[in-house]
């Protein structure tokens, strides 16, 4: 990723674009960088990144076979995207999916301790959201002429907006950490920045899952404060009445077109239940 950054703002399209897509390929989420040259306009950038793309996918379908991308689009993307690799629930995640899941989609032995069970809110916050945050980021790509500080709110924002995260992925906040270095910011909000970045970076997981919902995503609201202090840098660029308008009309939207999986099971074993199940008999049928 940053050397594909490296290379676009050195005008190396070709090299920035393979990079890019050797990174897309390697984690999906990379394809957010994507809507940087599409909002600049810049579609040679995404010409490249789709030739390098499928010239890359070419060479892996010939040693790989084609079999294991299909079972990365039909299987493996759709439970991604609902923060399901592993199981429903997993706080370990710190991700804005999970803790609205935690909070509004009840499930009898997952999350039994949610406030209600409305699916339909869920996705309707959830697509909100994301439109939020794509529109500031229009604005932010638009208008803006830091594009190390531009890039970092992009960064930000994939973390926030991924299903699921991971320790590792704290590494990409090397990127708003060097920009707000850099940054015209005022110093009591670059050092309230910088301790955000501390604190995200180095607390464990495992401290925050000790305590009850919602502190159990501290991690999460500690990311989201960074977020805040990075756009109060950036507010006059921003168009807060289109912004508040596309984000009532997403909330309508996904409200009234969620399509609700609903499911009629009955558990056995509502407590207690083992973690795994690999043989069981039915007696008294």
């Amino acid at each position: 990723i940053s050397e594909s950054w490296l290379a676009y703002q050195k005008n190396q399209l070709k090299l920035g674009a393979c990079y890019l897509a050797i990174a897309i390929l390697l984690k999906v989420f990379p394809a957010l960088f994507l809507l940087i040259p599409l909002v600049k306009r810049q579609f040679r950038f995404l010409l490249y990144v789709t030739g390098f793309g499928l010239i890359l996918l070419s060479v892996s379908i010939i040693f790989s076979g084609i079999e294991i991308w299909q079972f990365m689009l039909t299987d493996v993307l759709s439970k991604a995207s609902q923060g399901e690799i592993s199981e429903a629930y997993v706080p370990n995640y710190q991700s804005v999916l999970m803790f609205f899941k935690e909070l509004l989609v009840y499930e009898p032995t997952l999350n039994n301790t949610a406030i209600c069970n409305s699916p339909e809110i869920f996705h309707s916050i959830l697509f909100t959201i994301k439109i939020t945050l794509l529109t500031f980021g229009y604005f932010l790509t638009r208008k803006t002429k830091d594009y190390f500080m531009v890039f970092s709110y992009w960064i930000l924002v994939m973390i926030l907006l991924s299903p699921y995260g991971s320790t590792y992925t704290q590494i990409l906040l090397l990127f708003p950490y060097f920009a707000l270095i850099q940054s015209d910011l005022s110093r009591p909000k670059k050092m309230v920045a910088l301790l955000l970045i501390f604190l995200a970076s180095n607390i464990p997981t495992a401290v925050f899952l000790k305590f009850p919902f919602p502190l159990s995503y501290l991690r999460l609201f500690v990311l989201i404060l960074l977020l805040i202090v990075l756009l109060s840098h950036f507010h006059k660029q921003i168009n807060y009445k289109l912004t508040g308008i596309l984000a009532i009309t997403s909330a309508v939207f996904a409200f009234n077109f969620a399509k609700i999986a609903t499911s009629n099971s009955t558990y056995f074993l509502e407590k207690g239940s083992p973690i795994l199940i690999y043989d069981f008999q039915l007696k008294e049928q």
